[in-house]
């Protein structure tokens, strides 16, 4: 497994928001987060990237425990995300929004970049190729000029991805990446999802459009109120009574 969460607890004051759950998500795979909101999916997800670190229980990396390591060591090590809420340097254009993903790619020296020094000028050559490779991959490349507060909703969920993938990530937390995105733009995610994991890409990723959830994910876990109530394919995901109960609501007699 590529990554582990065993027993993972956070509380807020007496809100239990991360109840000891355990998951383990497998190299490779597309493993979803679903439940209603306050189920503590976004919690979860700041836990495991330890913006928000957690009270009690492990995160495990492979075989490597990170739950203590700050938020810059944790995404060094290969792990990317998104936020619910987009964070985007508005008054940059869409390629130097992606660019600052890449600072992790860099090896040389503070004195180096100052310098302009042959080893810098070559890094910075190979990033802004990637960087522009990453914004075809995403069908922005005619747009990174714009600032990116000029992008649709749509658009700035895909930069937000972009910028994300520009650190070379193992495993990418998405967290609500197709809010507010149309039918096309919802089609042409999923394909998009579906390349990302053809090139070996693991995802884990927490979503409210239940069809893109079973179409895409290889494995699913529920929560609610903090805790998980199951786990398992997209078909027991759907033949599951707590989960209908729950999430997608009681099932008529």
């Amino acid at each position: 497994m590529i990554l582990e969460i065993r027993d993972l607890e956070k509380r807020f004051g007496g809100l239990v928001a991360v109840n000891k759950v355990s998951l383990s998500v497998a190299e490779g795979t597309t493993h979803a987060i679903i439940g209603p909101n306050g189920a503590g999916k976004t919690t979860l997800f700041n836990n495991i990237s330890s913006i928000i670190p957690a009270d009690s229980g492990q995160v495990v990396w492979r075989g490597e425990r990170i739950e203590r390591l700050p938020p810059q060591k944790v995404s060094a090590k290969g792990i990317s995300r998104t936020f619910q809420n987009i964070r985007l340097f508005g008054y940059m254009s869409v390629f130097d929004n992606v660019l600052t993903g890449t600072h992790n790619q860099y090896k040389s020296f503070v004195w180096a970049a100052v310098s302009h020094n042959a080893r810098y000028r070559r890094e910075d050559k190979e990033g802004r190729a990637f960087v522009m490779d990453i914004l075809e991959k995403v069908g922005l490349v005619d747009k990174r000029e714009e600032y990116a507060r000029n992008l649709s909703y749509g658009e700035q969920r895909k930069l937000e991805i972009a910028r994300a993938l520009a650190a070379r990530p193992q495993l990418l937390l998405l967290d609500e990446p197709a809010a507010g995105m149309n039918t096309a733009e919802t089609e042409e995610f999923d394909r998009f999802i579906r390349e990302l994991r053809r090139e070996g890409l693991t995802l884990l990723l927490i979503e409210h459009d239940m069809k893109l959830v079973m179409s895409l994910a290889d494995k699913i876990t529920v929560l609610d109120y903090g805790s998980k109530i199951a786990e398992g394919t997209a078909a027991e995901i759907q033949n599951d009574e707590r989960v209908i109960e729950a999430y997608l609501g009681k099932r008529r007699v």
